[in-house]
């Protein structure tokens, strides 16, 4: 098929490249989604506990707004982010040869 949409036949080592570059750019792109949707959720939760917190500061009518809030991704997260770059830059390897193999005149 990516002969077809090139409009030239590639060798089997070639397909096989461009194959592998194309299934780990698509799971880098899926793994920064996991990723970013973790870091969203948690700032959603902090600016939540921070309204929470500030609302009962002005109702007891303190001055201080109290200790600060921390929040830590969750290890799915954490790993979803590091599994983003690691296959991005496996994809960007991956081109890279693709490109080398496809166009021998360019190396």
């Amino acid at each position: 098929m990516a002969g077809q949409l090139a409009g030239r036949h590639f060798a089997p080592a070639q397909l096989l490249f461009l194959q592998l570059a194309l299934a780990a750019n698509a799971a880098g792109i899926l793994a920064g989604a996991v990723a970013l949707y973790g870091e969203v959720s948690v700032q959603r939760q902090l600016a939540i506990d921070l309204a929470a917190r500030i609302s009962s500061t002005l109702e007891e009518g303190e001055d201080e707004p109290g200790e600060p809030i921390f929040a830590q991704p969750a290890w799915i997260v954490r790993a979803a982010e590091k599994c983003c770059y690691a296959s991005l830059a496996a994809s960007l390897v991956l081109w890279v040869a693709f490109v080398a193999m496809a166009c021998p005149s360019l190396s």
